[in-house]
């Protein structure tokens, strides 16, 4: 049985429930359902989040972009760990939420996430940038 280190950094694959550090942690979709390479658009308590996958890592961020107010997920494109905003070509890294390049100046959280038992779990409290 696998069992990381860091279990709350993005990306982590986990096994079992044990292996998680203390939550909350909330599933927010199957991994599955998300394609390699894209991401999909997912809605918690009327907060509209992006799932991200790239090969077997899931990372879950803010969906709208902090400059143009588009989706990211459903408007965007994907570029290993950069995605390329649709409206005006701003970018950012999917793992830090951090900027990339203009015209967004403004980071979009990102939050901690692991695959769990086949489903993509999200520790819902903002991480800021470094």
């Amino acid at each position: 049985m696998e069992n990381p280190t860091n279990p709350g950094i993005n990306g982590t694959k986990v096994a079992g429930i044990g292996d998680l550090p203390d939550g909350p942690w909330t599933e927010l979709c199957a991994f599955s359902k998300v394609p390699d390479g894209e991401g999909i658009q997912v809605t918690v308590d009327a907060q509209v989040l992006a799932v991200w996958r790239v090969g077997e890592q899931a990372f879950v961020t803010d969906d709208t972009c902090t400059h143009g107010e588009a989706s990211l997920a459903c408007d965007g494109m994907l570029d290993g760990f950069s995605i390329v905003c649709g409206l005006h070509q701003g970018e950012f890294d999917i793992r830090t939420g951090l900027v990339l390049a203009a015209p967004c100046s403004k980071p979009i959280a990102s939050y901690p996430a692991c695959v769990q038992d086949g489903q993509v779990l999200a520790k819902l409290e903002r991480v800021q940038p470094s």
